[in-house]
């Protein structure tokens, strides 16, 4: 039987929530300097997000999702020279 279209996209969401609610702890611990800097940025490799990962797109759009919902501006930018991350203000 060929696997379902459905299965496939559940698994994906429970990966990319177990991965952003591990995720939100480390940017949490980060975030808590905010005050210091008006500007935190915390690059893709501090909390284990690379491109090969399944639910890389959503992964962003969920952090970003999240932590907009709770009231920080975030974006997510990348370059060649270094990498990608997150900016929130």
């Amino acid at each position: 039987m060929a696997i379902r279209k459905e299965d496939v996209l559940s698994s994906v969401a429970q990966e990319v929530k177990a991965f952003c609610d591990e995720a939100e702890e480390a940017i949490d611990k980060k975030l808590k300097y905010f005050i210091d800097e008006g500007i935190t940025v915390i690059y893709y490799s501090e909390i284990g997000l690379t491109s090969d990962l399944p639910g890389y797109s959503q992964i962003q759009k969920e952090i970003v999702r999240r932590y907009t919902d709770a009231g920080w501006s975030v974006a997510f930018n990348s370059d060649q020279r270094d990498g990608s991350w997150f900016t929130f203000k």
